[in-house]
């Protein structure tokens, strides 16, 4: 409707303005409905009923091209219409009676198409006319939609709605399309626009919004809208490929198009790949819920791999049916895509993993088939049975277990605490790991060490093993289609091994030349290990007398496996083992034992007697051969230097015929029981002995170890050892005062100071392991291990229990554990398939042979027949610790490196810890190699230390009662003071008269004694008898305070002289360090009985503490003797503390 504003009467035309609109519209008298000719009886004001079209003299001017006045309409009953909304009203119930057919004759306008003359545009306007025609074909099948039936009628309309629903039009209204049709009647009408997708983008005006301009405000559409054109868009593509260019409508990450996917799923319609793999996106974005997920994973099982951790459990037990039936929907996914194997296995592999000492059980965790969680932990206390029944829970709705190490460890002891019918289906990471690489140094899994945070990582270990094998057999695996484990490791071993990473390459010094040919090298014991793995090379015996160790045996592969069958037919271990073999034969490799982790053999019982049965030392012939270097002194006498190589630490000497030496085996007479080391010269030989003081108390098979050294003959290649810095250097643990060493005759005190210096090194991150070098006694070991469980620092082993078992124990514990070093590589190697963390603890150093091969080089005497040069007699030599402690720094530098690597301790993840107080002795000179720790004092507390002297208690000094009487002084002096020899001296018959008088004070030791003789008179004798008289059997000590450096040197070389070389000694500024090293040691070790001092060494922080300690461990002092008082001032004396000591002379 609309209103005249102006009439031009005269020219037949005039302008009227319609209700919602600014503009005004030009009308002319000749288009009225009635056909009148003129203006008569019409005014301005006048409502008018009109159509808005266009004209052929003006087509692009909009103007009203039919029009009446209201009030010449016949309206019958109604009233004339005042406004839009009242013709509105009017009309739309008029419209409703019209049929379709009806309303198509409207829409061809024919007076329309008449005043163009047949050539009228589709340009006039009639919302309400539009609607109802939308409202009219929106009932109408999809069929009948289709463009082509239209087609006729929409070209003969002469309405510009239609334009409004064509999605090619820029006009179209989205909004109107999508309220009066569905997604699939639109799919019919034509393919919507990307564009409509955009948060930004706005549909024009609707077609009933009657009167509203191109100019106003056009409506956003919501998610719910976007959703219906994403699934008009794919309803008319679905049967069409779909090409690159339509994969931009699948973002995947818009919550419209999840909700366009559910309307999709609803339908069954079989989807193309594009369309499954969007969906996927969106289920792996998480817009999709579980219900869409189900409905996708039963309608294509192409995709069910791939949705499998989002579905119900009911949907998940439909699609593990299928795949009983039909694998090749899950074989398609995990070879298209791997990424579906990571979420298959946290959805149907269970992961679990036990915190346990084998006893009790700390922590159970899981990962996988559910969240991965601690489900008990006994420091919280959470409930045991609780967290058993949902593990129970969790393996009932599993496909398969695994576990690192599970089948030795876990699974046992977990399994005596479930039902019996618990049993599953079990993968075990470690062991599979080992058919993967079993050249790793361990095969530990590295976790967090809390049973959840392991049982992850155990997972993810599992899901890198499963990517190594073939998609088929992946997939019989998580379909759960064997029977048992062993039938499962009996169909994963062979693909595995065949993608093990085997063979090492040959080191340099085994490559033959045809001018260099390599038969045999001979290799310290430590460097066998580099030709592991190393193809078409043996480890032999080069010395046919000396027996190979049995771990480096070769494995005969063809009898392992006739054993291993028979007699171990369902084990994963044995079928594990017979794959590597089977691969290393293939690959020409010789197999030995020192190649398999000590956890694969003590995991099955009877495999390691198995493995023995089935192995063979190899004969030197025809091929590349390596040897340990013979330790027998009896071939290198008769070898042919040119036959072979060999690899050296320093210089061309080997140590060999290393042995305990038996009581009566060797003639000791006049060596000292107190030497360290002895070097015995005989014709053609050169023998070492090296004491064992704790063996010399506790065994009775020998006190001393015997070793050679021999010369390699000169026609023999020496081959270097591979450059290889260390990468860590050693600790030197100082302490502030002096220790006692290794040697020392006091064993309890030594041990007591060695676990004091074992407590303080102690630390959270690794567990300690004291590694004892000095002695080879088993009893001593047996103490030290009840001593450390004494203390609560360790506890003792049972035979029953492993060496693994017990390193477990002692990492849940926090214990340390105690051995001989030459045991550490065992440890080093049971710790990292625990992955547990040592720190080695050494206790002393190989000084003793470390002296003898430098001493060697030296030396015209050396074992070797053809250059050697015979002695004339045999000759003993005790060789002094001073002799040691002055060439230690020198040994060290030298030897050092080698015998880290040797013994192994370079491979140590924590670096060692020496404890050798001989090497505190010079350890600024050491610096250089090694890195110094200081000690705290005194980390014991005093009753550790009391049940410390219990444990040590067989190692503790022997006293004996010490006679006061004098005349068992006056036979001590007469046996021990006659002059020496032919020198014509005065033989000593007793006491003078004038000494016997103060012996009779001195000897009972009831008073101090004041003694003034006249020179000559031996003065000295009278301190020097009872102190050594009764020192020598009750071990303490006489502390002679002489002013006079001389006269102290005088006495004691007289001493010497009368065989009092180790229990009587001086200590002056005078004497080098070593020399004062060794005194100290004498006197801490009760060696020395008589000890003069000058007056200012009791200034002396270092010596009185040692001075202290003796006295402690004497309950006081013998003697306190003033020698030449005159001489004294009386500043000497107030540093002297002697309270609770014995009578001072």
């Amino acid at each position: 409707m609309a209103n005249i504003e102006r009439l031009v009467e005269d020219r037949g035309f005039g302008f009227a303005r319609c209700e919602f609109e600014d503009d005004e519209f030009f009308f002319h008298v000749t288009s009225n409905f009635a056909g009148q000719r003129d203006f008569e009886a019409i005014n301005v004001g006048d409502l008018l009923l009109c159509q808005i079209g266009s004209r052929a003299k003006e087509p692009a001017r909009r103007c009203i091209v039919q029009w009446a006045r209201a009030e010449d309409l016949d309206w019958g009953e109604l009233e004339v219409p005042a406004c839009q909304a009242d013709l509105d009203a009017y009309r739309l119930e008029v419209l409703k009676a019209r049929s379709l057919k009806q309303i198509h004759q409207l829409m061809e306008a024919k007076w329309y198409v008449k005043q163009w003359d047949e050539q009228a545009p589709s340009d006039l306007r009639d919302p309400l006319l539009g609607a109802s025609w939308l409202r009219l074909i929106s009932d109408l099948d999809t069929e009948k939609l289709g463009w082509a039936q239209l087609e006729e009628i929409l070209e003969s309309c002469r309405f510009d709605f239609p334009e409004m629903i064509d999605p090619a039009s820029s006009r179209c209204s989205v909004s109107d399309l999508l309220e009066y049709f569905s997604p699939a009647q639109l799919s019919a009408l034509g393919e919507p626009q990307k564009k409509w997708l955009s948060s930004s983008w706005a549909s024009p005006p609707r077609v009933s919004e009657t009167h509203i301009s191109d100019g106003k405000p056009k409506r956003r559409l919501d998610d719910n809208d976007r959703a219906a054109i994403l699934e008009w868009f794919i309803l008319r593509r679905v049967n069409d490929q779909f090409d690159h260019s339509h994969l931009e409508w699948f973002e995947g990450q818009n919550a419209y198009e999840a909700i366009a996917a559910q309307r999709i799923l609803r339908r069954n319609l079989r989807l193309p790949s594009a369309l499954r793999d969007w969906m996927m996106t969106l289920a792996e974005n998480t817009l999709l819920d579980q219900a869409c997920c189900d409905e996708l994973a039963v309608q294509d099982p192409a995709v069910a791999p791939r949705l499998f951790g989002r579905l119900s459990s009911a949907a998940e037990h439909k699609v593990r049916t299928g795949w009983k039936q039909d694998l090749s929907p899950l074989v398609a996914a995990l070879a298209d895509r791997p990424d579906v194997l990571d979420s298959l296995v946290h959805h149907c592999v269970l992961a679990i993993d036990l915190e346990t000492d084998g006893e009790n059980i700390w922590e159970v965790g899981c990962s996988g088939s559910g969240p991965t969680q601690r489900l008990h932990d006994a420091a919280v206390g959470t409930d045991f049975d609780s967290a058993l029944a949902d593990l129970v829970q969790r393996l009932q709705h599993t496909t398969l277990v695994v576990g690192h190490n599970i089948l030795a460890w876990d699974w046992p002891i977990l399994s005596a605490r479930l039902p019996p019918d618990s049993a599953p289906l079990i993968w075990d990471t470690m062991l599979v790991q080992f058919l993967l690489d079993p050249l790793a140094r361990s095969h530990a899994l590295g976790g967090a060490h809390h049973a959840e945070g392991d049982a992850e990582a155990t997972l993810a270990l599992f899901a890198q093993q499963m990517r190594m094998l073939p998609p088929e057999l992946t997939a019989r695996i998580l379909a759960g289609q064997f029977s048992d484990t062993a039938e499962l490791f009996s169909a994963i071993c062979p693909p595995l091994a065949s993608a093990a990473y085997l063979v090492r390459s040959r080191p340099e010094y085994l490559i033959a030349t045809e001018q260099n040919p390599v038969e045999l090298v001979l290799l310290p014991d430590h460097e066998l290990t580099a030709i592991d793995w190393v193809p078409d090379v043996s480890v032999v015996s080069a010395n046919p007398d000396e027996r190979l160790p049995r771990e480096q045996w070769q494995i005969d592969i063809e009898l392992l496996d006739r054993d291993l069958k028979e007699a171990f037919a369902q084990s994963p271990i044995a079928h594990v083992l017979l794959a590597i073999c089977q691969r290393a034969q293939a690959e020409k490799i010789a197999l030995r034992r020192t190649m398999l982790p000590p956890w694969l053999i003590e995991g099955l019982e009877g495999l390691s007697e198995a493995i023995d049965g089935g192995s063979f030392v190899p004969a030197i012939e025809g091929k590349v051969c390596v040897a340990p270097i013979p330790r027998a002194s009896s071939w290198w006498s008769e070898v042919d230097g040119s036959s072979f190589r060999a690899m050296l630490p320093e210089g061309r000497f080997v140590i060999v015929d290393r042995q305990t030496v038996k009581p009566g085996q060797t003639d000791l007479e006049g060596v000292s029981r107190y030497a360290p080391l002895v070097k015995i010269t005989e014709p053609g030989a050169e023998l070492w002995l090296k004491r064992d003081s704790a063996a010399q108390r506790l065994d009775v098979s020998g006190s001393w170890r015997s070793f050679r050294t021999i010369r390699v003959p000169t026609a023999t290649q020496v081959v270097k050892p591979p450059a290889s810095a260390l990468t860590m250097r050693p600790f030197l643990a100082v302490r502030q005062y002096p220790g006692l060493f290794p040697g020392s005759a006091d064993q309890a005190s030594y041990w007591t100071g060695v676990i004091e210096a074992f407590c303080a090194i102690r630390r959270d991150d690794a567990i300690p392991i004291l590694l004892v070098a000095s002695s080879t006694s088993s009893a001593l070991m047996r103490i030290l291990s009840a001593a450390c469980a004494e203390i609560g620092l360790g506890e003792m082993c049972p035979p029953h229990r492993s060496r693994r078992e017990h390193l477990r124990r002692a990492a849940s514990r926090n214990f340390a554990i105690v051995d001989t070093i030459d045991r550490w590589r065992d440890w080093q190697r049971l710790a990292a398939t625990l992955d547990v963390k040592l720190l080695p603890v050494v206790e002393a150093l190989p000084l003793e042979e470390w002296f003898a091969l430098a001493d060697a080089e030296t030396s015209d005497n050396v074992v070797n027949s053809k250059e050697t040069r015979a002695a004339p007699v045999a000759e003993k030599n005790a060789v002094p610790e001073g002799s040691i402690l002055e060439t230690a720094p020198a040994l060290v530098g030298r030897f050092l490196e080698f015998w880290l690597k040797e013994a192994g301790l370079n491979e140590s993840i924590h670096a060692p810890m020496l404890l050798d107080a001989r090497a505190e002795v010079s350890n600024f000179e050491l610096l250089a190699f090694v890195e110094k720790h200081p000690l705290p004092d005194g980390p014991l507390r005093k009753e550790d230390r009391k049940r410390l002297q219990l444990a040590f208690e067989p190692l503790q000094v022997q006293r004996e009662g010490a006679p006061s009487d004098l005349a068992t002084m006056e036979q001590f002096l007469v046996t021990n003071w006659q002059p020496p020899g032919k020198s014509g001296g005065n033989a000593v018959s007793g006491f003078k008269p004038t000494q016997k008088e103060a012996m009779e004070a001195i000897r009972t030791r009831a008073s101090d004694v004041m003694v003034a003789l006249p020179t000559g008179e031996g003065k000295s004798v009278l301190f020097q008898v009872p102190s050594l008289c009764r020192g020598l059997r009750n071990r303490r000590l006489t502390l002679v305070i002489s002013p006079l450096k001389a006269l102290m040197q005088d006495q004691v070389a007289r001493l010497h002289e009368q065989g009092f070389a180790e229990s009587v000694d001086y200590v002056n500024s005078d004497r080098p360090r070593f020399e004062l090293a060794e005194v100290l040691q004498g006197v801490l070790d009760h060696r020395i009985v008589l000890l003069y001092v000058a007056p200012e060494r009791l200034r002396n922080a270092a010596f009185l503490d040692v001075l202290r300690r003796r006295m402690e461990a004497d309950e006081g002092l013998e003697y306190v003797v003033f020698d030449c008082l005159s001489s004294y001032k009386m500043g000497h004396q107030s540093g002297l503390n002697i309270g609770g000591s014995g009578s001072v002379v």
